[in-house]
Protein backbone atom coordinates (compact mmCIF):
# COMPACT_ATOMS: atom_id res chain seq x y z
CA UNK A 1 0.00 0.00 0.00
CA UNK A 2 1.09 3.65 -1.13
CA UNK A 3 1.84 5.97 1.89
CA UNK A 4 0.01 8.84 0.06
CA UNK A 5 -3.38 6.63 0.55
CA UNK A 6 -2.88 7.69 4.04
CA UNK A 7 -2.00 11.26 3.61
CA UNK A 8 -5.25 13.77 4.61
CA UNK A 9 -4.82 16.74 1.39
CA UNK A 10 -6.42 19.79 1.54
CA UNK A 11 -9.70 20.51 -0.24
CA UNK A 12 -7.80 21.34 -3.38
CA UNK A 13 -6.46 17.80 -3.18
CA UNK A 14 -3.08 19.43 -4.34
CA UNK A 15 -1.27 19.74 -1.12
CA UNK A 16 -0.96 17.74 2.13
CA UNK A 17 -3.13 19.81 4.68
CA UNK A 18 -1.16 20.74 7.57
CA UNK A 19 -3.04 23.80 9.37
CA UNK A 20 -5.90 21.97 10.76
CA UNK A 21 -4.50 20.91 14.45
CA UNK A 22 -5.58 16.79 14.13
CA UNK A 23 -4.90 16.58 10.33
CA UNK A 24 -1.63 18.33 10.53
CA UNK A 25 -0.72 16.24 13.71
CA UNK A 26 -1.72 13.08 11.40
CA UNK A 27 -0.05 14.43 8.79
CA UNK A 28 3.06 15.26 10.34
CA UNK A 29 3.31 11.98 12.29
CA UNK A 30 2.99 9.69 9.14
CA UNK A 31 5.36 11.90 7.57
CA UNK A 32 8.12 10.89 10.29
CA UNK A 33 7.58 7.59 10.48
CA UNK A 34 8.21 7.49 6.89
CA UNK A 35 11.05 9.37 7.05
CA UNK A 36 12.55 6.89 9.60
CA UNK A 37 11.39 3.53 8.05
CA UNK A 38 13.24 4.68 4.91
CA UNK A 39 16.52 5.74 6.61
CA UNK A 40 16.09 2.34 8.65
CA UNK A 41 15.88 0.32 5.34
CA UNK A 42 18.87 2.72 3.98
CA UNK A 43 20.99 2.49 6.77
CA UNK A 44 20.50 -1.87 6.68
CA UNK A 45 21.35 -1.64 2.76
CA UNK A 46 24.63 0.33 3.11
CA UNK A 47 25.62 -2.25 5.89
CA UNK A 48 24.94 -5.03 4.10
CA UNK A 49 26.62 -4.09 0.94
CA UNK A 50 30.00 -2.56 1.70
CA UNK A 51 30.64 -2.08 -2.38
CA UNK A 52 28.45 0.82 -2.19
CA UNK A 53 30.93 2.68 0.22
CA UNK A 54 32.94 3.73 -2.74
CA UNK A 55 30.15 4.83 -4.30
CA UNK A 56 28.75 7.37 -2.50
CA UNK A 57 31.48 8.34 -0.48
CA UNK A 58 31.39 10.52 -3.43
CA UNK A 59 28.25 12.38 -2.17
CA UNK A 60 29.37 12.67 1.41
CA UNK A 61 30.38 15.20 3.67
CA UNK A 62 34.32 15.87 3.59
CA UNK A 63 37.26 18.33 4.66
CA UNK A 64 37.63 19.86 1.39
CA UNK A 65 40.69 22.57 3.14
CA UNK A 66 43.27 21.92 5.27
CA UNK A 67 42.05 24.71 7.62
CA UNK A 68 38.75 23.52 9.19
CA UNK A 69 37.36 26.84 10.05
CA UNK A 70 36.72 27.90 6.78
Amino acid sequence: MHVYSHLITTIERENLDLQDPYISKWNRELLLSVGQIARFIYNQLIVVNKQFDSTIASYSFQPSVPNSEI
